[in-house]
């Protein structure tokens, strides 16, 4: 995920949370936060979309 995220701009935290919500059988993601810096990063998780190669990297680095 680290190597995604340096490609494309993101952090670690937006690219995770962007695949997982992006799963076809997840229908919400809960998050914890303790600063508000960290909701402004998972906030930054939605809008884009991670492209099919990306996900694919991800799927097969972790597979159900």
């Amino acid at each position: 995920m680290k190597g995604i995220a340096l490609e494309i701009g993101k952090s670690t935290a937006q690219v995770c949370l962007n695949w997982v919500i992006n799963r076809p059988a997840v229908s919400s993601a809960i998050m914890g936060v303790s600063k508000v810096s960290q909701l402004e990063d998972n906030v930054g998780a939605v809008g884009w979309k991670l492209s099919a190669e990306h996900v694919k990297q991800l799927d097969e680095a972790f597979p159900v």
